[in-house]
């Protein structure tokens, strides 16, 4: 199948279920286009629903067309209470199997600080340069707590 085809199919549902542990969320779709995840409410509220209160660090990937609609949702990374390891590889290579041109990072701190850690601000640069090189644009990078939530974008940490 090619990626095409599966990025077809995905617009076919009405929503897109996601599942994590024992939590999962519908994301609604209206007159065929997806929920704008330039949203950071919407983007924030999601991913504070869905990792925000575990224990372990996870790292999620949401990949978006050039009109910006949703096409793919993946999980990067589950690490320890403290860290978990970004790779380039995992992150572009899903963007490249369903052709997207544009992604939103979004991870948990378990502690529930919303401060960008200097790990956070290199790997956003890095995966921003990364992106370059490939034609894919990073559009945000968010930290969640199981109460809140903050993006590199809007906190301008860039």
């Amino acid at each position: 199948m090619t990626s095409l085809t599966k990025k077809r199919d995905i617009k076919m549902f009405s929503s897109v279920k996601i599942q994590h542990e024992e939590f999962s969320y519908n994301i609604p779709f209206s007159n065929g286009i997806g929920q704008e995840l330039t949203s950071s409410e919407f983007t924030g509220e999601l991913l504070k629903n869905l990792i925000g209160n575990s224990a372990q660090e996870y790292v999620y990937a949401f990949y978006l067309d050039c009109h910006l609609e949703l096409i793919g949702i993946a999980p990067i990374a589950l690490g320890s209470s403290t860290e978990a390891l970004v790779s380039n590889k995992a992150i572009f290579q899903h963007a490249l199997l369903c052709n997207a041109d544009n992604i939103i990072i979004g991870h948990n701190h378990p502690t529930g600080k919303l401060v960008f850690s200097n790990n956070d601000i290199q790997t956003f640069h890095r995966l921003e340069n990364a992106g370059s090189i490939l034609g894919i644009r990073v559009l945000d990078f968010f930290v969640v707590s199981d109460t809140s939530y903050r993006c590199i974008r809007e906190d301008q940490q860039i």
